[in-house]
């Protein structure tokens, strides 16, 4: 275990870029990273905080896209500011978005990241609730409670947002978790029921305006066992287009491998959840899952096997259990890298604590 001393690590939004090496921890806009390949490495400020932005202004999310056909580890960042910290503010100070594109330099000892400044815009309003965040392209997604307006889910063309005028569409539905997905379509979990949405056609307009928003009908929609999401998911396995999805999901019943297809759309459970009241978080991956409760906490690997046709038959191992300390703060949301076999959570309301977990199974989820 390894303890990163963070000032307000309970209020800080992390992010384990993948691979694991590199961790991002933010609270209050300032965006600080963690060489954790490096034992000596106390951490650098990758991204100051916005000149215009509120001190006490909280970081609510922090969303990594990476780059996959760039040479060299390459990602888009969301860092949000939705929320009011604590302590003095002007009467509705603005809350902010601001997209970076960070880009690895250098090799070995040497490699650092460095970012390049974006668009940052101001959304409308002032919130009561945040619940989830996506990044994936030219798109950034939010689901959120507005004060005057309610329940929505904005969608943002981040690149043609600025501080003059924004392109987005409104979703009028509520979410407990969202997913930006290929092909103009977005992921809605809400309590049990996973919803598959085309986005619908984005609009220009000022800054200040509330967008009315648009009620419509879900292409797909499938309910799992279970009264609600845990947070910690879905991850998304893979897209066979035009319009089939796999991914791992959880709910209080149980880890679940979900197909969202035309014909039919399905869900395998993968690994039962047991104490449900007690369990926080459960981080799914593409061939790992990590449980965390108050009491205890434990890794496991899954696979499937495809048995004739297009069935799939899913296996998992033998639940291993990992000792937790209990000063891990549970509200806090942790974070998993399963190829370094990392695992990040607030360990104190002053520290990060970065934990290890065995890479005992080399499976992969699907096999051809």
């Amino acid at each position: 275990m390894r303890i990163i001393p963070f000032k307000k690590a309970d209020l800080a939004r992390t992010h384990l870029v993948d691979g694991g090496r590199w961790l991002l921890a933010s609270a209050f806009g300032i965006v600080m990273v963690y060489d954790l390949d490096d034992p000596r490495d106390e951490g650098k400020v990758l991204i100051p905080r916005y000149a215009d932005a509120h001190e006490n202004l909280r970081t609510t999310a922090l969303i990594v896209d990476i780059l996959t056909t760039a040479p060299t580890l390459t990602f888009n960042l969301a860092i949000s500011q939705d929320l009011l910290g604590y302590g003095y503010f002007p009467e509705e100070p603005p809350l902010w978005t601001h997209i970076w594109r960070v880009t690895l330099n250098g090799h070995g000892a040497d490699a650092h990241l460095q970012p390049v400044h974006l668009t940052s815009f101001t959304p409308p309003g002032i919130l009561t609730s945040y619940s989830s965040a996506s990044l994936c392209g030219g798109r950034y997604a939010r689901g959120l409670i507005y004060a005057e307006v309610g329940t929505c889910v904005e969608i943002y063309d981040w690149t043609a947002s600025n501080l003059q005028e924004h392109r987005k569409a409104v979703i009028n539905e509520r979410c407990n978790r969202l997913q930006l997905l290929s092909h103009d379509r977005i992921l809605l979990l809400d309590e049990n029921d996973i919803l598959l949405y085309d986005i619908p056609a984005l609009e220009t307009c000022l800054p200040s305006s509330r967008h009315p928003g648009s009620i419509i009908i879900p292409c797909r929609l499938i309910s799992l066992p279970g009264t609600k999401f845990i947070r910690g998911g879905p991850f998304q396995l893979r897209s066979i287009p035009p319009m089939c999805y796999e991914f791992v999901s959880c709910t209080d019943a149980g880890i679940f491998a979900v197909k969202l297809s035309g014909p039919a759309s399905s869900a395998h459970m993968l690994h039962a959840i047991g104490d449900k009241e007690r369990v926080t978080d459960v981080l799914v991956g593409a061939r790992r899952v990590y449980i965390r409760s108050h009491r205890f906490a434990e890794a496991f690997s899954y696979r499937t096997e495809r048995i004739g046709g297009s069935d799939l038959e899913y296996r998992t191992t033998r639940p291993q259990a990992r000792f937790i300390t209990k000063e891990c703060i549970s509200r806090v949301e942790p974070q998993m890298d399963e190829a370094s076999g990392r695992i990040v959570m607030a360990a104190s309301s002053n520290a990060i604590g970065v934990f290890y977990y065995s890479q005992f199974d080399k499976c992969r989820l699907f096999m051809s």
